[in-house]
């Protein structure tokens, strides 16, 4: 992680699960302590599950539909599948990333 983090050039995007599948049980994981050490006025946190529960079945979504992600932006849905949905963002910073259909928006 050192050697990502050196060589960032403008932002550096950390993640964790807050909890994952294992052997068919949910096991909840703390955060690395490192997150912890890192300066509060060099970091911004975003929630990316937030009120999103439940929403997989009421987001009617298509390929071709405009969508939203709140810390991606504006992009394009290219592909569905298994609730998962590659999207061609706006910002090339950002390209096409795959992400979990209930965090997305329909623009």
């Amino acid at each position: 992680m050192y050697v990502a983090i050196t060589r960032a050039k403008d932002h550096v995007f950390i993640s964790h699960a807050q909890s994952r599948r294992q052997w068919g049980n949910i096991v909840y994981n703390a955060g690395s302590r490192f997150l912890n050490e890192l300066p509060t006025e060099l970091t911004k946190q975003y929630d990316l599950t937030g009120d999103y529960q439940g929403r997989t079945s009421a987001l009617k979504l298509q390929e071709g539909d405009e969508v939203y992600h709140k810390l991606f932006g504006k992009g394009e849905a290219l592909e569905i599948r298994n609730n998962q949905v590659v999207v061609r963002f706006d910002n090339p910073k950002y390209a096409m990333r795959k992400i979990p259909i209930n965090v997305l928006e329909k623009i």
